[in-house]
């Protein structure tokens, strides 16, 4: 036998995705705007209506005592919203058959920390509907996740240069590491110039594997402590054969299936480095292997979401506005030395 819902209820978001732009201080946060639907076959008595929203950091670590291990847990809220869609009356409301649209809106403070989840721990935002249907009758409840994320800024001069890296190691090897910009988005193509190179002609390349190194700090205030957990994640591999070029250029894609993006809050720090691995073979220092590292920040999304992300320009001219002139050009040698410097 089929039992058809005599209601269904749901949460609908205007953006699934909320973007800060810029740092915390910089940024100018994101306005939430939903509904609440509620759709009846037929018409229904119900006490109210409402719709909480809840930001949560949750974290979990294990203390060692002696021969006992014990898991340790903890939350925080950082967002307690609640509205009251349709309040509760001296009597039962009763609403027809059809569908109901309740909107709400929320503006996200720019300051918030984005969402993330992980193996110990986590943020997490989300929107909770129940309509309480009165004694002895189960209440309807819905749920969705808000996500919260947090792009920087693409004008950003350290960011958005060209990486350079010049460098040799114990006088056995020379290397030149060459990206396009220190950001890197998941699943697109980084073009990386890679040039290696022998100063010992006893020295023999063995192999060379192009990783991300990644570094999750667990920063627990309760524990007054600090849990770091590393992980190397293999991007790609580079033949012997094509070692004898010496200069490369390859594409390398960082997928969001097995790494976080970077990040940087009060009880999570995701840091990450492209590393080079170098397996090689000297008569003199034996079998070694060396890790050529550039930090990078892996943004949360590619980069084309984040330059659509970006507010729209809109100019405005008021009419009749007073003009204010520019202060006066003050000449001053250390000022313009400082910038021809720069």
């Amino acid at each position: 036998m089929i039992i058809k819902k005599k209601l269904s209820l749901e949460i609908l978001l205007e953006q699934q995705v909320l973007a800060f732009n810029g740092s915390p201080p910089e940024s100018a946060g994101a306005l939430l705007r939903g509904s609440v639907i509620l759709n009846l076959k037929e018409a229904i008595s119900f006490v109210s209506l409402d719709l909480q929203l809840l930001g949560v950091v949750y974290q979990n670590w294990n203390e060692v005592r002696g021969n006992q291990s014990i898991l340790h847990f903890s939350n925080n809220a950082l967002v307690d919203r609640r509205w009251e869609l349709v309040k509760p009356g001296p009597k039962n409301h009763t609403l027809p058959a059809g569908v109901h649209t309740f909107d709400f809106e929320y503006v996200f403070n720019g300051s918030l920390p984005v969402t993330i989840h992980l193996d110990n721990g986590g943020i997490e935002y989300k929107l909770e509907a129940t309509l309480y249907r009165g004694f002895l009758r189960g209440n309807t409840v819905t749920r969705k996740e808000i996500i919260v994320r947090r792009y920087p800024d693409l004008f950003n001069s350290e960011l958005a240069q060209a990486v350079h890296l010049c460098s040799e190691w114990s006088n056995i090897l020379t290397y030149e590491i060459s990206l396009p910009s220190r950001m890197v988005g998941f699943d697109e193509n980084i073009p990386v110039d890679f040039k290696l190179d022998r100063i010992r002609s006893t020295t023999q390349i063995l192999k060379v594997g192009c990783y991300i190194r990644e570094n999750i700090t667990n920063h627990i205030p309760k524990a007054d402590t600090n849990l770091v957990e590393e992980s190397w994640i293999k991007l790609s591999s580079i033949s012997p054969r094509e070692l004898q070029s010496q200069s490369l250029s390859l594409n390398v894609r960082i997928s969001p299936r097995n790494v976080h993006f970077s990040c940087n809050t009060k009880w999570f720090t995701v840091d990450h480095i492209l590393a080079f691995k170098v397996k090689l073979k000297d008569a003199h220092l034996g079998t070694r292997v060396v890790s050529l590292e550039v930090p990078v920040l892996v943004l949360s999304s590619n980069t084309r979401d984040v330059v659509q992300s970006l507010p729209p320009y809109t100019f405005s001219e008021t009419p009749n506005s007073p003009f204010v002139q520019p202060p006066p050009y003050i000449e001053n040698e250390n000022l313009v030395s400082r910038a021809i410097s720069v």
